[in-house]
């Protein structure tokens, strides 16, 4: 997303909208239906995550995510 510190209160289904990246959609419903629903990730689950995650590294510098807040510099907020 650009940021090292996202608000406690943008969890992964909100990142994921707000990046408009059909990709991070995929990560969140895979990773968040085990993660939320206390189910065991199949291997086929973990592999596609996997090559999401590879493929969301390449293009990393074309997510950008439009935040409704601005958020705080990071530089500043690290200094506190």
């Amino acid at each position: 997303a650009g940021v090292d510190v996202l608000p406690p209160e943008l969890g992964l289904f909100a990142l994921a909208e707000l990046t408009h990246e059909p990709l991070c959609h995929e990560f969140a419903a895979i990773y968040g239906g085990s993660v939320y629903r206390d189910r065991t990730l199949s291997d086929a689950d973990y592999q596609r995550l996997c090559k999401i995650l590879s493929h969301l590294k390449k293009q990393r510098s074309a997510i950008q995510v439009a935040l409704p807040t601005p958020l705080e510099d990071n530089d500043i907020a690290v200094k506190r």
